[in-house]
């Protein structure tokens, strides 16, 4: 094996194998950088309208008055909206009466609830969970349970804590509470 053959002016012939390679990597190294500048490009064009639409949000909430604490009121509202809606649909007793360990709660959950509910009953007193139900989807009504806790005769101030969940997954709505005496007979 000698040297390469020389071209008519000295100068060596490469051979078509090594141009393709050579030409090869000229155009993966010019694909690459042309990759680099549309992704910085684009990254640039998204920074920019990203940067563009808080300034324009943040020259509406200040024309319109809009602050942090108008929009955390506002959240709170549309909470407390939700919660009074569902607490629409939820029905129980105010005098929760109690009989050899069964509470005759009468919970129920109007079909036509978004919602489904929860029921703790806490003793005001000691500050205990006396009862607490599992989720009572819409339509479906919960007329005794045992309490969880062995109580003596007598009437115990309550506290009626229901939590409201969306009935697809079961994420969070609210709570609301109320009072209730449970009379131990």
């Amino acid at each position: 094996m000698g040297a390469p053959p020389r071209t008519r002016q000295g100068h060596l012939n490469l051979t078509t194998h090594k141009m393709k390679k050579r030409g090869l990597r000229v155009l993966v190294a010019l694909v690459a950088i042309v990759d680099i500048a549309l992704a910085a490009g684009l990254a640039y064009t998204v920074n920019r309208d990203m940067s563009t639409q808080r300034m324009q949000r943040d020259a509406l909430a200040k024309r319109i008055g809009i602050t942090a604490e108008t929009e955390e009121a506002l959240a709170s509202e549309l909470y407390a909206q939700a919660v009074g809606e569902a607490m629409k649909h939820v029905t129980m007793e105010n005098e929760v009466r109690v009989k050899y360990g069964m509470a005759a709660i009468n919970l129920s959950n109007a079909e036509a609830a978004e919602y489904a509910v929860m029921l703790r009953l806490v003793d005001m007193d000691s500050d205990q969970t006396l009862l607490e139900t599992g989720a009572l989807l819409p339509g479906y009504r919960l007329e005794s349970m045992a309490l969880g806790k062995a109580l003596g005769k007598g009437r115990y101030q309550c506290l009626a804590e229901l939590t409201f969940y969306t009935v697809e997954d079961g994420v969070l709505v609210g709570n609301a509470a109320r009072q209730n005496l449970l009379i131990v007979e």
